[in-house]
């Protein structure tokens, strides 16, 4: 998709940023529709949250442990992380100012309140938290590969990498 000069200048960029927050956004949503919020689909679903979740969570644990427990604390950090940077490219990058540190002081009140809305209401439809991580894990899984050792042996086993959108 080729983007024009004015979507493609500060302006348009910050207003993009500003679009993919508002309620029903892409920032967050599968199936985003900021002009009918009502209308979305797929909660914490897009492109944007599943690959956090993929990179800094999923792709760091083993299936056995991913059947155990729904990572509910990880999709709502992955959520807050997403709103947070989508914030600063919109509101503090054009200033010149450098993103507010990520540390458990300062993210503490959005990670909850993530966790205790759109996470919450997909642990109560278990089906929708299924989805979600068979898409999450589709980002990060590919088959075993064949690879050279240092020493030029050869290798094999599963390579994660995660999936351009």
């Amino acid at each position: 998709m080729k983007l024009s000069e004015r979507a493609r200048s500060a302006h348009g960029i910050r207003e993009w940023h500003n679009d993919a927050l508002m309620c029903g956004g892409e920032a967050v949503y599968g199936e985003p529709d900021i002009a009918v919020p009502e209308n979305v689909r797929k909660s914490l679903q897009s492109k944007y949250v599943l690959k956090v979740l993929a990179l800094t969570h999923l792709g760091r644990m083993t299936s056995s442990k991913l059947d155990e427990d729904y990572p509910s604390g990880a999709l709502a950090l992955a959520a807050m992380a997403v709103q947070r940077t989508f914030q600063s490219r919109r509101d503090d990058q054009p200033r010149g100012l450098k993103p507010m540190e990520f540390s458990s002081t300062n993210v503490r009140e959005a990670t909850g309140f993530w966790r205790d809305k759109a996470v919450k209401e997909l642990l109560e439809k278990l089906h929708r938290f299924d989805q979600l991580l068979e898409n999450t894990v589709a980002l990060i899984e590919t088959p075993a590969i064949k690879t050279r050792s240092p020493a030029g042996r050869k290798s094999f086993g599963p390579r994660y990498v995660c999936a351009r959108a």
